[in-house]
């Protein structure tokens, strides 16, 4: 369920609060082709939580209606869940995915287009899930829809004290991304970077 997902994304927010940094400008902000990232290292535990425009996973900002826009929705869907393929903490750390969490716009109008009467992907914290509540923001310019993925990933880290740099590999999947905007807290203190597809390697 999306409440055991809650504390971890919760965590993120708390820890950059308590350093100074606010999460709020980043959950206002709707840029297509932006993203934005908390991350908080805690003992072995790394936390990582996406705020995305939809525009920039799936290519387009509303609802899925053709089978085209269906199709690429699950393979995005898809790929997402597959968190370890995109973002890699160094291997030194020898971290290992142990949660994905997925919270997409227009849940149920989507499994209502592919007749699947709202049952969604199911409960298996490993691999993910789709939720039904997602964020559909109807503040649109005109007819445009301003929607946002949301996505967390939890990591356990065996030597997480030789953890000092992860790798951003989505640009590769999803080239209409072209800038992530990372807050960090550690053991070390809080940290910041713009990563890009020319710069794809956070450090602190």
């Amino acid at each position: 369920m999306w409440m055991k997902t809650m504390p971890r994304r919760l965590l993120c927010a708390s820890g950059l609060m308590v350093l100074g940094l606010s999460p709020v400008g980043a959950a206002e902000r709707h840029e297509h082709g932006h993203a934005d990232v908390e991350m908080v290292l805690e003992a072995q535990t790394l936390h990582m939580h996406w705020r995305v425009p939809t525009e920039s996973f799936m290519g387009f900002g509303h609802a899925p209606v053709t089978e085209q826009e269906q199709a690429t929705w699950r393979r995005s869907a898809h790929d997402l869940r597959d968190a370890a393929q995109w973002i890699k903490p160094e291997a030194q750390a020898q971290c290992r995915v142990t949660q994905v969490a997925l919270d997409l716009p227009y849940a149920q109008r989507r499994t209502e287009a592919d007749g699947s009467h709202g049952q969604g992907a199911g409960h298996d914290h490993d691999k993910g899930h789709d939720h039904d509540k997602g964020h559909d923001h109807d503040k649109g310019h005109g007819s445009e829809v301003h929607s946002d993925i949301e996505w967390s990933i939890v990591w356990t880290c065996a030597q997480a004290a030789r953890l000092s740099a992860v790798d951003f590999d989505v640009f590769k999947r999803w080239p209409r991304l072209h800038v992530i905007h990372v807050q960090m807290v550690g053991p070390e203190g809080q940290s910041s970077a713009t990563v890009t597809p020319e710069q794809r390697r956070m450090r602190w």
